[in-house]
């Protein structure tokens, strides 16, 4: 059983990962259109590939497999479930260094919600 400090550390080691993957530009930029579909951006780095190798230039997907791991991995919902599968194994798994991995995420995840909150 993972006490209730164990519980946040895992909440917070989750939220970092899931913003990294998703949201932070660190693995590239994804690509933007506007509201009536005109590619505005084509993105960078990973959020490029991911996107061509995902779906065709009007949006709709490549192929069932393809578009549904795009969308997993473009969500944060959908990519924080498996984010935090992965955690939880890590801390029961992964010994002292998972679980020292994992804290260093949590305070990150910590520290980025805060700041997310007061418009750092």
């Amino acid at each position: 059983m993972i006490d209730p400090f164990g519980v946040a550390i895992l909440a917070l080691a989750a939220y970092r990962i899931t913003r990294l993957i998703v949201d932070d530009t660190i693995l590239g930029k994804p690509p933007k259109s506007d509201n009536a579909g005109n590619l505005l951006d084509e993105g960078t780095g990973y959020r490029r590939w991911l996107d061509g190798w995902a779906y065709k230039a009007d949006g709709s997907n490549r192929g069932a497999l393809r578009g549904w791991l795009g969308d997993l991995l473009t969500c944060s919902f959908c990519t924080g479930v498996w984010v935090t599968a992965g955690c939880l194994a890590l801390w029961v798994n992964g010994g002292d260094v998972g679980q020292w991995f994992l804290i260093g995420a949590a305070i990150a995840g910590g520290q980025a919600f805060i700041g997310s909150r007061s418009g750092a």
